[in-house]
C-alpha cells in the first residue's frame, strides 16, 4: 500500500511540475505565441543572408537570369491578395560600404600594430574595401508575367499564395572590367507589415575563387574523413574571401578562405567558435581560380586541393 501511495505521490508530482512549467513558458518574457503573430512580407534571401549582400554566380560572356521573390511569411496562407513595392536602396549600400571600410581600415591598423616589422607593402597586409557601385539600369531587365516594369516596381501576392516574383536579366556580358556591381533591392511599401528581412544586394563580385568547384578533393588526417571528387560551392565574402558554409563532414559551421597578396591562404575555420586553424602550407592561382591549403583544425590535419 505504502508503495502505491509512493507511485501515486509520484506521479502528482510530476504532473505539477510539467503545469508548472508550461504555466512558466507562458509566463515568461521571452515566450512568444506564433499563432497570433501579424502576417509579413519579406524578401526571402534576405531572411537566409541576413540582409548581407549576396554573391551572384553570373556568366560573363552573356545574360545572367534571376528572379526576385517576396513572401508572406504568415501561420496560415491568407485568403486576400498581398502587394508589395520594390525599389533601389542607394542609401543601405552607402551604410554597408561605410561599414566595410572602417572595418578594412582596423583589420590594416591591427596588422601594422601587431609588429614592429609589418608595412603596408607586406603580402599579408589586408586589403582596403572596394567600395560597391550600384549597377546601372542600361545593365538590367525587369520583367512581371513578361512585361517589361522599371524601379520601383510592384509585386502581388495572390490570395492563398505565399510568393511572388519579377524575372531580373542581367547583361552581365556588358560589363566593363574594374568595376564592384550591386543591385540592391528594397521592400519600401505593403499592403502587411514588413519584415525586418527587407534588403537584398545581389552581388556581382569578381573574385576568382569564388563559384563552384566540380572536383573538389580532401586528403585528411585525425579525427576528420577523406573525401575524393565531392562538389562544393564558395560563397563571396569579398573580392579576396570566400566561405564554405557547413563544412562537409569535418564539422558543423563553416570554414573562409582569405588570399594573400604572394598567393598564399589564410583559413577560418567555425563551429560555434573559431577553432584556431592553423595553416601549414598553401598556393593559390587568381588566373585559374584553384589553390590548394593543408591545416590544422578540430584535432584533424585537412589538406584540400580546390578544382575547377
Amino acid at each position: 500500500m505504502k508503495r502505491y501511495l509512493n507511485h501515486i505521490i509520484g506521479l502528482g508530482i510530476i504532473a505539477f511540475f510539467v503545469l508548472s512549467m508550461g504555466s512558466c513558458l507562458k509566463n515568461n518574457e521571452y515566450y512568444v505565441d506564433l499563432s497570433k503573430g501579424e502576417p509579413s512580407i519579406e524578401l526571402p534571401l534576405a531572411a537566409k543572408y541576413s540582409n548581407t549582400p549576396y554573391g551572384l554566380d553570373w556568366n560573363p560572356d552573356s545574360i545572367t537570369p534571376f528572379k526576385i521573390y517576396v513572401n508572406v511569411a504568415s501561420v496560415e496562407k491568407l485568403t486576400h491578395e498581398v502587394t508589395s513595392t520594390l525599389d533601389v536602396d542607394k542609401d543601405w549600400i552607402d551604410q554597408y560600404n561605410a561599414e566595410q571600410d572602417a572595418k578594412a581600415k582596423e583589420e590594416q591598423q591591427e596588422y601594422l600594430d601587431a609588429n614592429d616589422s609589418h608595412t603596408d607593402e607586406d603580402p599579408a597586409y589586408p586589403y582596403s574595401w572596394t567600395p560597391m557601385e550600384i549597377l546601372p539600369d542600361s545593365l538590367y531587365e525587369l520583367t512581371i508575367d513578361g512585361k517589361e516594369v522599371s524601379m520601383p516596381f510592384d509585386l502581388t501576392v495572390p490570395a492563398n499564395e505565399r510568393l511572388a516574383y519579377a524575372d531580373l536579366d542581367i547583361y552581365t556580358g556588358r560589363f566593363p572590367k574594374g568595376h564592384n556591381y550591386v543591385l540592391p533591392f528594397t521592400i519600401t511599401e505593403s499592403s502587411i507589415d514588413i519584415s525586418n528581412w527587407k534588403h537584398l544586394g545581389l552581388w556581382f563580385i569578381s573574385s576568382p575563387f569564388s563559384g563552384t568547384y566540380t572536383d573538389y578533393s580532401v586528403k585528411s588526417g585525425g579525427l576528420a574523413p577523406d573525401l575524393t571528387g565531392a562538389t562544393i560551392s564558395l560563397s563571396t565574402i569579398d573580392q579576396h574571401t570566400v566561405e564554405a558554409n557547413g563544412f562537409l563532414n569535418y564539422y558543423s559551421g563553416s570554414t573562409t578562405y582569405h588570399f594573400l597578396g604572394d598567393g598564399s591562404v589564410e583559413v577560418t575555420a567555425n563551429s560555434g567558435g573559431d577553432l584556431g586553424a592553423e595553416v601549414k602550407e598553401s598556393y593559390s592561382d587568381p588566373v585559374t581560380g584553384e589553390f590548394y591549403v593543408k591545416y590544422e583544425a578540430a584535432g584533424a590535419v585537412i589538406e584540400e586541393t580546390y578544382k575547377r
